[in-house]
């Protein structure tokens, strides 16, 4: 009985043993993908703020209306080069000018843009009549 014991316990400590090398395993080959992929330390999607624009984007935060002249509403212009970036909050009516088209009239957050276009968004208040173009995520088709 004694042996049995010792055994199974010498079989569960080179099982741990084995378990911990292959999780050690995985990490190293998960970060060699990142560093092949240039992917951040903080995820694969870099994220911005319109208050801080990233290369390949152009922020402005327009201007209220004074006597001589109209308001002017906040805008985000992404550029065909612009890399894949996520903007985790657009402030409400900021005006999105992309290489497909315009948005303007919704709210968005969670917006992933780059290439020209949008890949994604959670989009709330759409005026009526608003189109809205998505890059695809397989392929260059709208």
């Amino acid at each position: 009985m004694k042996k049995r014991s010792v055994l199974t316990f010498i079989i569960l400590i080179l099982t741990i043993i084995l378990l911990i090398s292959l999780s050690q395993s995985a990490d190293d080959a998960i970060d060699e993908i990142d560093e092949i992929s240039g992917a951040a330390d903080d995820g694969i999607i870099p994220t911005a703020t319109t208050d801080t624009c990233p290369s390949g984007y152009t922020c402005d935060a327009g201007s209220d209306a004074t006597a001589d002249q109209d308001a002017v509403p906040a805008s985000l212009t992404v550029s065909e080069d612009a890399p894949i970036t996520k903007f985790d909050n657009i402030p409400a009516d900021t005006e999105i000018h992309t290489e497909y088209g315009d948005f303007t009239g919704a709210d968005f957050s969670n917006a992933v843009f780059g290439n020209g276009g949008l890949y994604e968004a959670t989009i709330t208040g759409i005026a009526a009549g608003t189109t809205i173009y998505f890059l695809s995520s397989f392929d260059d088709q709208l």
